[in-house]
């Protein structure tokens, strides 16, 4: 049976031993959020659900080819208002060509 997106977070969560202020601080995410998340209350965002599999080993970080994580960074900061991200990632990236 395959694992709901917070049931993978919570699992995550128990295997690393952290209690919850930890691992959500380790997470980038508030407490009250990671509770919110565990109980079912909303679905976790993307970020975290990646972060959670790799914790428990769904996925490999060599499992995403070069084109989906560029596709999935263009995805993610494509809206107006993540302008200054993107600009800071062109940076980023400019100084390694």
């Amino acid at each position: 049976m395959a694992l709901s997106p917070n049931e993978i977070v919570r699992k995550a969560w128990k295997q690393t031993g952290l209690n919850q202020s930890e691992f959500a601080s380790k997470h980038g995410i508030t407490q009250y959020n990671l509770s919110r998340y565990v109980n079912k209350k909303v679905k976790p965002p993307e970020e975290l659900l990646m972060q959670c599999m790799h914790i428990l080993g769904m996925i490999k970080q060599d499992d995403i080819s070069p084109q989906e994580l560029s596709d999935l960074i263009r995805k993610k900061l494509s809206r107006p208002e993540q302008a200054v991200v993107r600009r800071a990632v062109y940076d980023l990236l400019s100084n390694f060509s």
